[in-house]
C-alpha cells in the first residue's frame, strides 16, 4: 500500500516529466522552423506527395504522416518538424511509462527520459524527418505493450504489441528485427507457457497482416524495396579484407557519439554484464538485454565486412538506455567514482547539444567539411529558379541527382526531370519513364564545375546559360550552375 508521501512523490515525477517533454518538444518546434530542409527531408516529402503503399528505399509510414500533417499545416518546415516532435514525445512518454512499469520508480522513469532526451540521438532525431522517427516510436510501444502483455496476460496488450510491431514494420524494414528479440525473450523458462497459446501466433500474423501491403507493392516492383535494403546492409560477394577493423571501429565511434561515450561504456558494460551473468541477471535486465542486444550486437557483427550506417541500430538506444540507468544504480550509484561519471556524462551531455545547437545558427567551430551547411541555402532555390524559367519559358525543369531534384521541387514548387544518369537507382526511376525524356528541352541544374559524361552526352546540345550562389550568412554553400539542355538523346 502507498504512502501519501509515495504517492506525492509518484505524482511530483509524472508532472516534472510531463512539463520536461511539452518543453523540449517546443523548443524543438522553434528552434527546427527556421532550418531548410535537407535534402532526404525534400526527397519524402515528394514521396508524400504521392502516396504510394511503399517506395524504392523504404515502406511508407513516414510519408503519411506528412501528408497527414499537411493536410492542416501549409508551411512545409512546420509540418516535418511537427512529425518528428511529436512522434519524439510519444517515444518519450512510452519511454517514461515503460521505465516506471520495470522500475516502479517515477522518479528513475523522469531521470531515464531526461537521459535519452539529452542524447544527440534523440536531439538529432527530433530535428530531421526520417523513417527512424516513427520507427523507433511503434518500436517503443511494441515493446512497452508486450512485455506487459506477457506479465498479465491481457489481451488487449498482446493485440496492440502486435499493431505497434506491424506499424513499426511500415516505417522501416530493420523493425523485423524485434521478432528475434521477442522470441529470445519467451525462450526464458519464465515465459515458455505462451508458445503453447494462441494468441502470440495471432498477434505474429497480424503485424504481418498489417505491413502486407508493403510486401504486395513490393510484389509487384520487382522486390526492390527488399532488395535495395539488403544489398545496402550486406556484401553480397565475399569481402577479401574480412575482417574489416577499420570499420567495426568507425561504427563504434558512431555510436559513442550518437549517446555519448561515458553513457556507451556504460549501456556496453551493462549489456555484456547480463549477458555473461545470465543465470543472475533480473527478468528485467533479461528483457532490456534482448531489445538492445539483438540490434545493437546485429549490426555490430556486420560493421566486421562493410560500413554501417551511424543510424541502423539506432533503437537499441531505447531499452539500452534502460539498461545503463538500471545499471547506474545497482552497481554504479553506491560509490563515489560512480556518481561522478554519471554527472560527468550528463555534464558532457548538455555541452555537446548547447555548443551544436549554437553552432547550427551561429557557426563558430573550425570544421572543414561542416555538415549543418545542409541546413541552409536551399530556400534561395525559389528566387534562382523562377528567375532562369522567365528567360527560357517552355523548357521542363531537370537535375541528375535525387537530392538537388527534390529541394528543388520543394522550395520551387515546379515539377522536375531526375535523370539519374551514372548514379545509384531511386524513387524518381520508378514514377519516370525515361522514353519520355526522347527529344525534350531542359533547363538542366546542377553542381560542381561540369556536368557528368553522361549527361554531356545525352544531348545534342548543352550550354551553360548561367549560375547563382546558395549561402549560409555570407559563405557560399553550394553552387548551382544552370544549362539549356536540347534534345535528350540517349538510349537507355
Amino acid at each position: 500500500m502507498r504512502t501519501d508521501t509515495t504517492d506525492t512523490t509518484q505524482d511530483l515525477y509524472e508532472s516534472r516529466t510531463f512539463v520536461f517533454i511539452l518543453v523540449i518538444t517546443i523548443f524543438r518546434l522553434i528552434y527546427g522552423s527556421h532550418l531548410n530542409a535537407l535534402p532526404d527531408e525534400a526527397y519524402y516529402w515528394a514521396w508524400a506527395d504521392k502516396l504510394d503503399l511503399s517506395y524504392y528505399c523504404h515502406p511508407p509510414m513516414l510519408m503519411y504522416f506528412i501528408a497527414a500533417v499537411g493536410r492542416f499545416v501549409h508551411n512545409k518546415i512546420i509540418v516535418l518538424r511537427l512529425v518528428t516532435a511529436i512522434l519524439t514525445a510519444g517515444s518519450s512518454v512510452y519511454m517514461f511509462h515503460f521505465a516506471n512499469l520495470l522500475f516502479q520508480d517515477t522518479r528513475r522513469a523522469f531521470y531515464t527520459v531526461v537521459l535519452s532526451n539529452l542524447t544527440l540521438l534523440f536531439m538529432a532525431g527530433s530535428l530531421i524527418a526520417t523513417p527512424d522517427v516513427p520507427m523507433i516510436f511503434f518500436l517503443s510501444g511494441a515493446m512497452y505493450h508486450f512485455y506487459r502483455a506477457t506479465q498479465d496476460g491481457d489481451a488487449k496488450q498482446w493485440l496492440l504489441a502486435g499493431t505497434m510491431t506491424g506499424l513499426a514494420l511500415v516505417s522501416k524494414l530493420v523493425s523485423f528485427l524485434v521478432y528475434l528479440s521477442f522470441f529470445l525473450y519467451l525462450l526464458l523458462p519464465e515465459n515458455r507457457k505462451w508458445f503453447k497459446k494462441a494468441i502470440p501466433y495471432a498477434v505474429f500474423v497480424l503485424s504481418l497482416a498489417i505491413f502486407s501491403p508493403v510486401i504486395y507493392w513490393n510484389s509487384q516492383h520487382g522486390w526492390i524495396n527488399f532488395g535495395f535494403q539488403l544489398q545496402h546492409g550486406f556484401n553480397t560477394k565475399p569481402n577479401p579484407k574480412f575482417p574489416r577493423w577499420d570499420k567495426f571501429i568507425e561504427f563504434l565511434g558512431s555510436q559513442v557519439g550518437l549517446i555519448g561515450p561515458i553513457l556507451f561504456v556504460i549501456f556496453f558494460v551493462a549489456l555484456f554484464a547480463v549477458l555473461f551473468h545470465w543465470k543472475r541477471a533480473s527478468l528485467q535486465e533479461k528483457f532490456l538485454a534482448c531489445f538492445a542486444g539483438v540490434p545493437f550486437l546485429f549490426f555490430l557483427a556486420l560493421s566486421f565486412q562493410k560500413k554501417m550506417e551511424a543510424n541502423w541500430p539506432c533503437f537499441a538506444y531505447v531499452p539500452g538506455i534502460l539498461l545503463a540507468v538500471a545499471f547506474y544504480e545497482r552497481a554504479m550509484q553506491p560509490k563515489r567514482l560512480g556518481r561522478a561519471l554519471w554527472n560527468a556524462h550528463l555534464g558532457y551531455s548538455i555541452v555537446v547539444l548547447v555548443v551544436l545547437l549554437t553552432h547550427i545558427y551561429f557557426p563558430f567551430l573550425p570544421i572543414r567539411k561542416d555538415r549543418t551547411d545542409e541546413y541552409f541555402g536551399w530556400e534561395q532555390l525559389d528566387a534562382g529558379v523562377k528567375a532562369v524559367m522567365t528567360q527560357y519559358p517552355g523548357y521542363e525543369i531537370a537535375a541528375n541527382r535525387y537530392q538537388l531534384a527534390s529541394e528543388i521541387m520543394f522550395y520551387a514548387n515546379v515539377p522536375v526531370t531526375c535523370f539519374n544518369i551514372d548514379s545509384r537507382q531511386n524513387q524518381f526511376d520508378i514514377w519516370q519513364d525515361r522514353a519520355t525524356f526522347q527529344g525534350k528541352n531542359y533547363l538542366y541544374f546542377d553542381t560542381g564545375k561540369e556536368p557528368k559524361p553522361g549527361i554531356i552526352e545525352a544531348f545534342e546540345r548543352l550550354e551553360f546559360v548561367s549560375q547563382f550562389p546558395l549561402k549560409r550568412g555570407d559563405k557560399v554553400v553550394e553552387d548551382i550552375r544552370v544549362y539549356r539542355a536540347e534534345n535528350y538523346r540517349r538510349q537507355e
